[in-house]
């Protein structure tokens, strides 16, 4: 082997470690594991955050109020998470800025048992405030007091006329739910991608209402997911925020456009826990949830508003979080 060869080699060997650790390494908060945090796994997993020189560390969620928080410790600089928290930020008098929204419609689905919806004598695709009205005399589960989800149904009881008629029993986690619908210890459930799916190809349940799609048009289209950071970060590193902004769009445009089975494939090592078949049927799923353009609309604020109920935050306070300079 000549000398030039081994050179040649050598400045290999080492070129791969140098530019590891030219990355610049940043701290988002989000759901490990859920449906809302896949671009953030396929963004990862494809490569594309190192193609844009950073190396995105995901941290569990800290939950309501906190995970905007820690923004301003600078121990984390990004967050995704639904508009609600955004509220709570405002309440809160806590400077935050909305840069790119990765979902403009709910994740969750409405599902009834099959029994339950062939005794209704509503079709699963009769106008939604029958389907609604059906729901009244019956248990639902959710996973928590509290949650998006919970407030999601509330808001759809309410202006449907059923509020007060529908029990909504907390159960914990998406398994818990799964078993108690199985056990007809409720009568259907309010749930997030894919668990919705799930119970529907068990056979235990029909779709009855899916927010995905946006069937539940009066908080569609809605300020999902978005990437949050604080002004005084996007501010110092303008272009550490437009970097994530460019690797979660193209791991939103990917996900929209390659075939399902590649999407799957992609995401399985940060999925692992999750059988093939229910990861796939969760991508198929959201598909029609993902915001292509990233931009947050003040339609969306307005439902988003709507939706949470909380006195004293408008939709002008709400839309004004957002910023699309970075995009």
């Amino acid at each position: 082997m000549n000398r030039t060869l081994l050179v040649m080699l050598a400045s290999l060997l080492f070129a791969a470690p140098a530019a590891a650790a030219d990355l610049e390494t940043v701290r988002i908060t989000h759901a490990i594991g859920s449906f809302e945090s896949l671009p953030i796994a396929y963004a990862r997993a494809a490569g594309y955050f190192a193609d844009e020189g950073l190396t995105v560390v995901s941290v569990p969620s800290l939950g309501t109020g906190q995970d905007l928080a820690v923004l301003d410790t600078g121990d984390v600089q990004f967050n995704l998470g639904d508009g609600a928290h955004q509220i709570g930020a405002i309440i809160a008098n806590r400077p935050i800025l909305d840069v790119y929204n990765v979902f403009r419609r709910s994740l969750t689905g409405l599902v009834i048992s099959v029994e339950v919806a062939k005794r209704s004598g509503i079709a699963a695709g009769a106008p939604l405030a029958d389907r609604i009205r059906a729901l009244k005399g019956l248990k639902i589960g959710v996973g928590r007091s509290g949650s998006l989800v919970e407030r999601q149904l509330r808001h759809l009881l309410r202006i449907s006329g059923a509020e007060g008629d529908v029990e909504i029993v907390p159960l914990g986690k998406p398994p818990d739910l799964l078993v108690a619908l199985e056990n007809r210890a409720v009568d259907g459930l309010a749930v997030r991608i894919p668990y919705d799916r799930t119970a529907v190809t068990r056979g235990l349940a029909v779709m009855w209402i899916d927010m995905a799609v946006g069937s539940a048009r009066s908080i569609d289209p809605l300020v999902m997911d978005s990437l949050v950071t604080s002004p005084e970060f996007a501010e110092r590193h303008p272009d550490t925020v437009r970097a994530m902004i460019r690797a979660l769009h193209r791991a939103v445009e990917d996900i929209g456009s390659e075939r399902p089975e590649e999407v799957r494939d992609t995401v399985l090592p940060e999925f692992g826990k999750m059988s093939p078949a229910v990861l796939l049927s969760g991508i198929e799923a959201l598909r029609p949830a993902l915001n292509v353009t990233g931009v947050v609309t003040h339609a969306m604020a307005e439902n988003t508003v709507r939706l949470d109920r909380r006195n004293g935050v408008t939709a002008d306070q709400l839309f004004a979080v957002y910023s699309g300079s970075y995009q």
